[in-house]
């Protein structure tokens, strides 16, 4: 049997893909906002919160701003530039944070939306 939890955290950001192929979502190209969901998936060896829940969201904001702290926008609250980045990219930057940084060292997936629709995932198992 294996056991995880999964976080969720949010934050508004801006991004485009300059290099879009695709004349049918050319608009891509264009800077553009969405809410960008992130959920942390991590494994547990026991069922007595053998992570907490909290302090994993805790985690996972302090690392996001110091991932794109430099990038804000200047509005307050959390949103970030993001650039080109994709919602791949995000996740593969997070998860070095979050294993290097905080070390954890038991993260099994990370996603990341647009909107909550849209979601580029990783598995590092």
């Amino acid at each position: 049997m294996k056991q995880s939890i999964e976080v969720h955290n949010q934050f508004i950001g801006f991004h485009a893909w300059a290099t879009c192929p695709f004349p049918e979502v050319a608009f891509l190209k264009d800077r553009h906002r969405h809410v960008f969901h992130v959920y942390v998936t991590a494994g547990v060896a026991h069922a007595d919160r053998a992570l907490e829940f909290f302090m994993l969201q805790r985690d996972i904001r302090s690392a996001l701003e110091q991932l794109y702290n430099s990038l804000k926008v200047n509005v307050p609250g959390n949103e970030y530039e993001l650039g080109n980045r994709s919602c791949e990219t995000v996740c593969l930057e997070l998860y070095e944070i979050l294993k290097t940084g905080f070390k954890y060292n038991t993260i099994k997936q990370i996603k990341v939306s647009e909107d909550n629709e849209s979601f580029g995932i990783v598995d590092f198992d």
